[in-house]
Order: C-alpha cells, then sequence, then structure tokens
C-alpha cells in the first residue's frame, strides 16, 4: 500500500462519525497484541489545555533523556503530526507499515458490523507504534470526553491528569458542566493518581473529589503558589520562577502557567519511577514547539495565531489580551464551527477588538459566513466579511499599515484555521 492509499482507507471511516464506546478498541487492540499493556502512560483529559500539557510533558521527558511517545489530537498541519516520538511525527513508511499490519482486522471487524471511527484507528496505530520503537513513556491526550473515549483502554497509567473543565461538545458528553466532569473523570483509576487545578469551578472540583473518593485514588490539587516573577512578552515568551528556579518558556498566558503547573506536579509525582532533573525541565520548557496557541507569525504587523475554539479557550485568550495587549489597536479575525458555542463565545470577546473580520472555515461544520455576520455585528458594529483567510488577512494588514506599531491582528476560532495558514 502507497501513504496516499492509506490514508485513503483511514479517512473513508470518518463517515461513521464519532460513536463513544470503548468495545470496538478492545477489540482491535486485543487482535494486535494489546500494544497498551506494556507501555507506561500519562493520560490527560479537559477541555482545554490538555494538548499544551500533553506537550509540555512530551519536551520535559525528551530532554530528561527518555523516548516519548505523545498522541494528541486533532492534528495541525498534518495527520502524522498528532503521533510524534522525541517530537518528531511518525515517518510515513511506518503508516504505511502499521496500517498494513492491523489492516486485516480491521476489515473482518467492518465484515462483522464492529464498523471502527476513524479515531478508534489512529488511536490503535499510535499505541502500535509506541509500542514497537520501545518508547519509554508516553503523553496521552483523550479525543473526546473521557469515560468512552478510545484513549481510555490504559488500564493503570502513571497519572491522570484533568485540566480546565467547561461546556463543550455538548450533543456528545451532556448539556451541563457537571455532566460533562463526570465525563472526564472517567479516566480516574483506582488507585492511580489524578493533578488537577485549583482553578477549576468548584461543582467540577466537587465532582473530581468525590471521584478519586470513590476509585481510592490520591488527587493533587497544583495551583500557582510556587511560581513568582511571571512575565510575559508577546514576542519572547514567558519567564517566571518556580520553587525560586528560573525558567523561560515560549507560552504566553495565565492559562498556560495553569497548564504547566499541572505538568510539573505530574512530573513531581512520577519522579520515583521517571526522574527528571531541573536541567531537563528548563531545556524542556525553553525549546516548546507548540502551534496556534498564541503563536506569532509575523511581526510587523504584529499577527497572531490562536486555537481558542470555545467559551473557556475564549476567555482565556480575552485574559491575555486585557494582561498584554495593552494599547494596541487589536483586529480579529474569526471562524468557527457550527456546533460550538458561537454566539456565547464571540459574546465574550468581540467587544475587546477594534474590527473584526469573519471568515468561513474549510470544513462542512463551518459556520455560514452570513451567520457568523449577523452574530458578530450583534457584539462589535465594526465587522466585515471576507470569503477566505487570505483575504481576511490581506484586508486587516492593510488597515494596520497605517500605523503598524499600534496595532496587532489576532487570528481565532478553531484550530483548523492553522491548517489553511501554516500548510
Amino acid at each position: 500500500m502507497t501513504y496516499k492509499q492509506v490514508m485513503h482507507h483511514i479517512n473513508s471511516h470518518l463517515k461513521f462519525g464519532i460513536k463513544p464506546g470503548l468495545k470496538r478498541i478492545q477489540k482491535l487492540l486485543s487482535l494486535i497484541g494489546n500494544p497498551q499493556d506494556s507501555l507506561s502512560v500519562i493520560h490527560t483529559a479537559g477541555t482545554n489545555g490538555k494538548g499544551s500539557t500533553c506537550l509540555v510533558l512530551s519536551a520535559i521527558f525528551k530532554h530528561a533523556g527518555y523516548k516519548t511517545g505523545l498522541y494528541t489530537s486533532p492534528s495541525i498541519i498534518d495527520f502524522r503530526d498528532r503521533i510524534k516520538i522525541n517530537g518528531k511525527i511518525i515517518p510515513k513508511k511506518q503508516v504505511v507499515k502499521i496500517y498494513s499490519e492491523i489492516k486485516n482486522y480491521i476489515e473482518e471487524m467492518n465484515s462483522n458490523k464492529q464498523v471502527l471511527t476513524e479515531f478508534e484507528i489512529i488511536t490503535a496505530m499510535a499505541l502500535k507504534y509506541f509500542k514497537n520503537e520501545n518508547c519509554n513513556i508516553v503523553i496521552l491526550e483523550t479525543g473526546l470526553g473521557g469515560r468512552l473515549d478510545a484513549t481510555n483502554i490504559i488500564k493503570k497509567p502513571l497519572a491522570s491528569i484533568l485540566t480546565s473543565i467547561s461546556l463543550d461538545h455538548t450533543d456528545i458528553l451532556g448539556s451541563t458542566i457537571e455532566g460533562i466532569a463526570r465525563e472526564k473523570c472517567g479516566i480516574i483509576k483506582k488507585n492511580v493518581p489524578v493533578i488537577t487545578s485549583a482553578n477549576q469551578e468548584v461543582r467540577v472540583l466537587e465532582i473530581i473529589k468525590s471521584t478519586c473518593r470513590k476509585k481510592n485514588t490520591n488527587l493533587i490539587i497544583s495551583g500557582t503558589s510556587k511560581f513568582s516573577g511571571i512575565k510575559f512578552d508577546i514576542l519572547k515568551g514567558t519567564d517566571f520562577y518556580y520553587n525560586n528556579q528560573k525558567f523561560s518558556t515560549s507560552l504566553i498566558g495565565y492559562h498556560q502557567i495553569e497548564n504547566i503547573a499541572n505538568a510539573l506536579l505530574c512530573i513531581e509525582t512520577i519522579n520515583n519511577k521517571f526522574p527528571v532533573t531541573f536541567d531537563a525541565i528548563k531545556k524542556g520548557l525553553k525549546n516548546l514547539d507548540i502551534k496556534s496557541r498564541i503563536q506569532v507569525l509575523c511581526k510587523k504587523p504584529l499577527i497572531i495565531l490562536d486555537g481558542s475554539h470555545n467559551l473557556g479557550s475564549v476567555e482565556a485568550l480575552k485574559n491575555v489580551i486585557d494582561d498584554i495587549f495593552i494599547g494596541k489597536k487589536i483586529i480579529g479575525i474569526v471562524g468557527m464551527f457550527k456546533d460550538k458555542d458561537v454566539e456565547n463565545s464571540l459574546s465574550k470577546i468581540l467587544p475587546a477588538f477594534d474590527q473584526v473580520i469573519t471568515i468561513p472555515l474549510s470544513s462542512k461544520r463551518s459556520m455560514d459566513i452570513k451567520n457568523i455576520t449577523e452574530i458578530s455585528l450583534k457584539y462589535n458594529k465594526n465587522t466585515t466579511p471576507k470569503f477566505n483567510i487570505k483575504d481576511a488577512i490581506k484586508f486587516a494588514t492593510s488597515i494596520a499599515q497605517k500605523n503598524i506599531d499600534s496595532y496587532a491582528i489576532i487570528i481565532f476560532g478553531s484550530l483548523s484555521i492553522a491548517n489553511q495558514i501554516l500548510n
């Protein structure tokens, strides 16, 4: 098989949509030898911040000398960037090799009406790849929810991390934050330590505490009390002190400090099994390469790309604007999926912009340009629709050229925008 043929096979399963449940993935993994059972895994769930937390962990463990597997979703630029070892995406020849090895099992299940989803197939491929390559440690991010997510086949991870939990995917996970929190808490395993943030909503934190008590597991709550001297610079990144030691990172915003706190507390929690030095932490944070998280695309005019796509992440972006972009005129370029809480998200952030440019996304899930523009006009009268990201950036840049040092252009609303810009 060629790589193109493999991608066609995998993508053909997109039509089966999202089907929460563990029976199919358990069956497939059993057919290929249960590679997950011999992996040392840190499992992460949450509404926002789980991707950044996983990338921080991966970078630090890599610099500590461990062969580190990383599984995240969705892909940002290339399908393969969701499966990495030591920061390097899975080679095409490995995608072909692994899929060829499991293809017959997938077809067997399909013929028995146990049709796998695309995410289940990719998850199985990632776990097999990490097993084949003898990874020392694997950082695993849930795709959707937790309890019935395909990644939740890890029997006993080293630790479980629950990042910020808020409303998202309400059509699948439930319409209340309590219901969503219970789904996310489904990754909690008996006697496996759980790390979460003190900044969780009170209702969410109570559900996490209750679940940990039922599972007889230790809940460790992180905070920012060990952090001091936090300084943000949109072009240089963030400097801070942790336990009186100085660190630097490209990540920007207090929400990222919260994610780093969760990651560092997790590292401390499993330090007896996977020791990590101060130097490894320093190098890991310094050398992070994270796309679409307050990512600077251009310095003049200043153009920022952020993947904020739901209410929680949009609020985090709004806080960054309030903290860092003081005195700047901000032009926002936004496109969102119609299955997101578009109105509430835009109501929170659009008043912070001097001008808004709405765009459609290159996806069937995209909100129609007419609809997103109508919503935008409710919260910012200075809204202009454009029909693609290229024209939107060109229009925003023409405005910024009037006084280039006074303007910032912020592109947000979906991680899928990164694929259009960075490819």
